[in-house]
């Protein structure tokens, strides 16, 4: 296999895939002062039930309706002296995909294991991972999280033995065989801790001249932090940020690595309708080659510390482009405008996004972002109508779809719950996603407000159940539910009602739901917790 890093440009986009020839690489063992990495598929399509699946029953259920997104990401390193696995893909793509992987590889043992953030489709694999094969070293961002299945993970960190550490940014990791690591950022000092994706560990490997840069699903705002840092981040070959999402990869980061090779984990016909084009005519114009898990299947990329390699499982056409990408003038103006519109200066702002979609009107996210700069000037008709367009451009843009239904919900509700729901299909996990259920929600409980008004209990007790199962911090629905459960269903009223008290015990029903509680129990109900 020709190194690609030794050929000419032209040459490499005329090779711009090899196969992966499964059997003999599987069984090749690694020189000394080498790496070899392996992005694996773990977002493909495989059973999960019987010998391929979780052996835990509940895992295989959460995985069932998380395997619908198409999402995970698992990258395995091996330096000849060392094993190293970053994150583990869905719950069960650590039995499926991974351990069969491993073991034919013939690795026994894993070195270190590195969970980047707490998403289902990061540590998922994890769990079954570390229940089956000795794993010496466990290193996360320290975060917590509240699923089940999350805790189900950290139990078994603990009952596996293995090491349990927690990392900051300008940590040095000795990998083995010459082959060294740092960890370059983990959040940043404006990024709130509940922005799991912008907690990322993001890691920097370098053997000899070669670099890779490992981005976990990091976001905008932590790319700005690394930036800013103005540590090292050139990489010949990067793990490219949260599966190829709009929300990643600004024009500026992706300059600063300029890397030669971009992998990007994603599964077939994903419901994110990721990579999105915005990312991929980025990479385009800094003439990166994009290696995609859903067309190129498991990516192995090897290097001597001079020279790397890229091999693929699947042999693809080479991809024609979808016309000619946006040129440096207009990401020059792009970063200048979004460098004024993170100042909030939204009218200058607005000026260099006006100007920079002169040059390229297709540019969604540049589009929608003046909607925004228009939103915060009071230009209600200008902001709506780019946010309108930007959505016609790329249905899964993240500013427009949340801000038009944060702009409809007083005016046309349907709209609202419309534009709130395809943002949450498309960034179900993203920093906004709790706000947007939370207004999905509130939308749900208005109608059923509405349907107790008309006497239609049948269809306000639906549209209360809705409010909860998106959002389950609302306290008035629960309310509501109790209410209407109380003559139906006592242990389900109970319920709802304890619910509301644990979420607002000094709120305006308060004292009413402690006197239902008392009617359906006989019991003391709870009290209002005192504050010293």
């Amino acid at each position: 296999m020709p190194s690609i890093m030794g050929m000419s440009r032209k040459n490499r986009e005329t090779r711009r895939c090899a196969i992966l020839l499964c059997a003999p690489l599987l069984a090749s063992p690694l020189d000394a002062a080498s790496v070899r990495v392996t992005f694996l598929d773990v977002a493909r399509d495989v059973a999960v039930d019987g010998e391929a699946g979780s052996s835990d029953p509940y895992m295989r259920r959460v995985e069932r309706y998380w395997g619908q997104g198409g999402l995970g990401d698992s990258t395995i390193i091996e330096t000849g002296e060392k094993n190293i696995l970053i994150d583990g893909g869905l719950w069960t793509k650590g039995r499926a995909v991974i351990l069969p992987y491993l073991r034919k590889r013939g690795i026994k043992e894993l070195d270190t294991v590195i969970l980047t953030h707490q998403h289902g489709d990061h540590y998922g694999g994890l769990t079954e991972i570390l229940r089956e094969m000795p794993v010496k070293e466990v290193i996360t961002n320290g975060l917590t999280h509240t699923a089940k299945a999350y805790q189900k993970f950290m139990e078994e960190v603990k009952n596996s033995g293995a090491r349990y550490r927690v990392v900051r940014g300008g940590e040095l990791l000795d990998w083995g065989g010459g082959v060294r690591a740092k960890v370059v950022q983990v959040g940043g000092r404006k990024i709130p801790e509940n922005d799991y994706n912008s907690n990322s560990v993001v890691v920097r490997m370098t053997c000899g001249t070669v670099h890779f840069l490992f981005a976990g699903d990091m976001e905008d705002d932590e790319e700005a932090e690394l930036l800013a840092s103005r540590q090292e981040i050139g990489s010949q070959i990067l793990k490219v940020g949260h599966h190829g999402s709009s929300t990643s990869s600004t024009y500026e980061f992706v300059r600063g690595v300029h890397p030669s090779v971009a992998v990007i984990s994603i599964g077939k016909s994903n419901r994110f309708g990721l990579p999105h084009r915005s990312v991929m005519d980025r990479f385009e114009t800094l003439g990166c080659r994009v290696c995609r898990t859903d067309l190129d299947g498991t990516i192995v990329v090897a290097s001597d510390g001079k020279e790397w390699t890229v091999e693929t499982e699947l042999r693809r056409p080479v991809p024609g482009t979808s016309g000619k990408p946006p040129g440096d003038d207009f990401y020059a103006l792009e970063s200048e405008a979004e460098k004024l519109w993170r100042r909030k200066e939204y009218s200058a702002a607005a000026e260099k996004f006006q100007k920079a979609l002169a040059l390229e009107p297709g540019a969604a996210a540049a589009r929608s972002k003046l909607g925004h700069c228009y939103k915060k000037l009071g230009k209600k008709a200008e902001a709506i109508a780019a946010f309108r367009k930007a959505i016609e451009q790329e249905p899964c843009e993240p500013y427009a779809n949340l801000h038009l239904g944060l702009m409809y919900l007083e005016d046309d509700r349907q709209r609202a719950l419309g534009y709130l729901e395809s943002y949450l299909k498309c960034h179900p996990t993203s920093k906004w996603s709790h706000l947007a259920e939370e207004k999905i929600g509130d939308i749900h409980a208005a109608r059923g407000e509405e349907f107790l008004k008309q006497g239609k209990e049948k269809e306000a007790l639906d549209a209360y159940e809705k409010a909860i199962a998106i959002c389950r911090d609302l306290p008035a629905p629960h309310f509501q539910l109790g209410l209407l459960y109380a003559s139906r269903d006592k242990e389900r009223a109970k319920k709802e009602f304890v619910k509301y008290l644990d979420l607002d015990s000094r709120g305006p029903h308060a004292e009413e739901a402690r006197e239902k509680l008392r009617d359906i129990s006989g019991a003391a109900a709870p009290t209002a917790a005192v504050t010293p």
